[in-house]
């Protein structure tokens, strides 16, 4: 939200979640009771440490995935141009 609406991002709010091993965090997104059984505010990170660098870095990145996927989607559904 600090990259594309930060008038939206009140940081005097802003508490960290679990900020433990990630991957008992990964786990725990698939576990009985997901994050919220890791973590009391129901988050994961230390939101004090976020930016609108960081946050424009991963948009990027997630963009970036999408596209790779969209590309390699369409060229296995796209009809063959040799035939009639």
């Amino acid at each position: 939200m600090l990259a594309i609406h930060p008038h939206l991002v009140r940081m005097q709010d802003a508490e960290a979640g679990f900020t433990g091993d990630p991957q008992q965090a990964i786990e725990g997104i698939f576990a009985e009771g997901g994050v919220a059984a890791l973590s009391r505010n129901g988050t994961l990170g230390d939101p004090a440490r976020a930016s609108a660098e960081h946050g424009e870095r991963y948009w990027a990145a997630a963009l970036e995935i999408v596209a790779e996927r969209v590309a390699a989607t369409s060229e296995r559904e796209a009809p063959d141009a040799r035939s009639p």
